[in-house]
């Protein structure tokens, strides 16, 4: 299940910057950053089967809202 929503976002690579929805991909990336801290935080420790996911749909939000930041850059520029 969590794999899902990791490979959706990859399939968000496909899209155009400008068809990115900035809302959606930075809730997933605080989702991710909350996730993926807590699987530290918790006992026992979830390094193997909890922690990849988070990790993976965090940095896949930061590059697409990092995407379509500087894509409104360029239309303000």
């Amino acid at each position: 299940m969590k794999w899902g929503v990791v490979l959706a976002g990859a399939a968000d690579f496909a899209k155009p910057a400008d068809k990115l929805s900035l809302n959606t991909n930075m809730a997933l990336m605080a989702t991710g950053s909350i996730w993926t801290r807590w699987c530290f935080v918790i006992k026992p420790k979830n390094y193997l089967y909890v922690f990849p996911p988070f990790l993976f749909m965090q940095i896949l939000s930061v590059y697409a809202v990092l995407q379509r930041c500087l894509r409104n850059l360029q239309d303000v520029y």
